[in-house]
């Protein structure tokens, strides 16, 4: 878990985070699901998207975002937000780029 918080981006599989760990993939999944309550895969996603809708915020392109966040693509990283957000990369940061803390 740290290793994916630390670099979002990073090339995280199952099979590497279950080495990483020293277990069996299918053991590593069991392990998220009662520990944190999600898949090993869903949790590097959640953190990968998160990074992306911070860069997005600070001004990177789809493309820029994609890249330093772990997508493979600014069209993987457009899938990834409307299945989860329900809007695009452009639209999310025409909708909350203005705001401030």
């Amino acid at each position: 878990m740290d290793a994916v918080t630390r670099d979002p981006a990073g090339a995280h599989t199952s099979a590497s985070l279950a080495r990483a760990a020293h277990v069996s993939e299918r053991h590593l999944a069991r392990l998220f699901t009662d520990e944190v309550g999600t898949t090993p895969m869903r949790f590097v996603e959640d953190h990968r998207l998160e990074r992306a809708k911070t860069l997005l915020l600070d001004g990177a392109s789809v493309a820029e975002a994609a890249r330093h966040s772990g997508f493979a693509s600014g069209d993987n990283l457009r899938r990834v937000f409307v299945r989860r957000l329900g809007v695009t990369p452009s639209e999310f940061r025409a909708r909350f780029g203005g705001l401030t803390g």
